[in-house]
């Protein structure tokens, strides 16, 4: 009798991103991108930490607070961006609002300058493509 051999399949991803064309050197331009930048820019500036293996875990978890905390030096405003619970947000509409919220409530108390940063420190909005899966199947005897 003659057996069916199944062949065990590894995928790999590739995980890509596409410019926006939107930058951020301050924060009101920053809140203005947040207000209209794609959902899935925001999924992916607030999840890829957690998609990816990484032997070093970043200080924070979000670009975002990362960001404004790094190289717009609001370390407040950082850490209040870092202690947003992703996982709390079922759409990426309340997580958008919730940000928005954040740093509009940070503006009223706190004036930062309106100056900009230099353009290897701005804040660029990117999108995530998909890209295919690569197949190498093994015969397991």
């Amino acid at each position: 009798m003659v057996q069916t051999i199944n062949p065990f399949i590894f995928c790999t991803e590739r995980r890509l991103v596409e410019l926006t064309g939107l930058r951020a050197g301050n924060l009101r331009e920053f809140l203005a991108h947040l207000r209209s930048v794609e959902g899935s820019s925001i999924f992916h500036h607030t999840h890829h930490h957690f998609l990816a293996h990484h032997l070093i875990q970043p200080e924070f978890h979000n670009d975002f607070a990362a960001w404004i905390y790094d190289h717009l030096q609001e370390e407040a405003l950082g850490e209040q961006l870092a202690a947003i619970d992703l996982f709390e947000f079922t759409t990426i509409r309340r997580l958008r609002e919730a940000f928005i919220t954040t740093v509009e409530g940070y503006l009223k108390i706190r004036r930062p300058p309106p100056g900009k940063l230099r353009p290897a420190k701005t804040f660029t909005f990117v999108n995530p493509r998909a890209s295919s899966c690569r197949q190498t199947q093994w015969l397991i005897m």
